[in-house]
């Protein structure tokens, strides 16, 4: 929206393609770009970080910052990584937002961002057009309660169940018996498809319905939603508080309405076992770092590499549980301090279209390092040789290409552990620049 008004705006994340990545990163690096949207995951990429903290950031806001916060319905490990980054950055100004903040959520956005109280700003949660109605239901009677509710509806309607499954079979009940346009949203779709189904949802003025998972929602400002509906029960307060707020945001009289059914309390405990880690796992992990074998307890201030996909194989955990146990233990009790993961290789091969034959074309120079490598390789330590970085870094990098048909391998590990007077940061400022400047994949 802020693109069609003249802004000079881009967004990051992983939905872009390459090119599209690679046009985003140029704009940035130029200081075209003046609004950068970033999906926290972005923060914990090193490349990434790189290239945002190339530039000076006057403002850094951070949207639902709850999920900051191991009280906050929506807790993101990820989000860890925005409050160290904002003081990193040393941006200007930063402003944390959310709109389900309860006290304790509202103490850890505070302690995360060193918000001091008086600059904490908290507004009313009551808005009195949502008219908000729990209903008890069986199984049997769910269906039907619900289409006599979408069939009373005067506006779009949001329909949140907790199933993927659920989505799917309850837009195609809808569709059937009550002859609306209904459209199933879930994370198993397709993002093009998940996109085409947001977007001519906001842009219905009709009795367009959703039936989704939570997660649809997060930046939809949508004014005329008339009715939400909880098909099943939320998993939290802070939730439920969180999907009804996207009714009724033009001030007018909107529906908000719950079915209780005993069924789905079940699918929640299994929910909250299915996250929580046994006391074993939990031993397990920390003895990992404090406890094990001499040589691989980690000294205080030392650091050590972790694959995060092996320690949760090796203690029977989620990844996503070991991602929030590492937080906690980060956050709450200052034992360790996770980084940013780093790559340890890098590979790469010239685009075929955008500026790869023009850079070629320019330094068709040689190098005396790319000798006997394979065309591929060959171009890409061209591009390297030709780039702006210093001969340290460009030494660095061109002695740890490993040749490939199509791609070329760089050994970040060995290039940084074998060039001492080489920062990692200059390396990965280097691959960066060859992505965005020359067209390297």
């Amino acid at each position: 929206a802020m693109s069609r008004l003249g802004h000079p705006v881009d967004a990051l994340n992983s939905a872009l393609s390459p090119d599209e990545k690679r046009e985003v990163k140029r704009r940035v690096r130029s200081g075209e770009t003046k609004i950068l949207y970033v999906a926290p995951e972005q923060l914990n990429n090193e490349a990434s970080r790189e290239l945002i903290l190339s530039r000076e950031i006057g403002l850094l806001a951070v949207d639902e910052a709850h999920c900051i916060s191991e009280w906050g319905h929506s807790f993101r490990a990820d989000y860890l990584k925005v409050a160290e980054f904002a003081k990193q950055s040393g941006a200007a100004r930063v402003i944390a937002l959310t709109a389900t903040a309860t006290m304790e959520v509202e103490a850890d956005i505070a302690e995360a961002f060193a918000i001091q109280p008086e600059d904490c700003v908290r507004t009313d949660f009551y808005r009195p057009n949502l008219v908000l109605g729990c209903t008890p239901v069986t199984l049997a009677e769910r269906d039907a309660t619900l289409q006599r509710l979408m069939l009373d509806a005067s506006g779009p309607s949001i329909v949140y169940v907790t199933q993927q499954k659920t989505a799917e079979q309850v837009a195609d009940f809808l569709c059937r018996t009550t002859g609306l346009r209904a459209l199933a949203y879930h994370a198993g779709q397709p993002t093009e498809h998940r996109e085409a189904v947001q977007d001519e949802f906001i842009a219905s003025e009709d009795n367009v319905i959703i039936v989704a998972t939570i997660a649809f929602g997060m930046g939809i400002d949508k004014p005329n939603i008339r009715r939400v509906v909880h098909y099943n029960l939320p998993r939290s307060l802070e939730g439920y508080a969180q999907e009804i707020g996207r009714a009724g945001r033009d001030g007018k009289t909107s529906w908000c309405d719950t079915f209780f059914c005993a069924d789905d309390i079940p699918l929640l405990e299994s929910f909250a076992r299915r996250e929580t880690p046994s006391l074993k796992s939990v031993e397990g992990v920390l003895q990992h770092f404090f406890h094990g074998e001499e040589e691989m307890q980690l000294a205080p201030g030392s650091t050590r590499r972790v694959s995060n996909r092996t320690l949760a194989k090796n203690n029977d955990m989620k990844s996503n549980t070991l991602q929030m146990l590492m937080a906690f233990v980060d956050i709450y009790h200052r034992h360790i301090r996770a980084t940013t993961p780093m790559y340890g290789t890098y590979k790469l091969q010239p685009n075929d279209g955008g500026r790869a034959k023009e850079v070629l074309g320019r330094f068709r120079v040689g190098w005396r390092a790319v000798s006997g490598r394979p065309q591929r390789t060959h171009e890409v330590l061209e591009m390297l040789s030709a780039s702006s970085a210093s001969e340290a870094v460009k030494s660095a990098l061109s002695s740890h290409c490993s040749a490939g048909p199509k791609w070329a391998t760089m050994d970040m590990e060995a290039a940084a552990r074998e060039n001492p007077g080489v920062r990692r940061e200059e390396l990965v400022r280097a691959i960066n620049q060859l992505e965005t400047d020359c067209g390297v994949t």
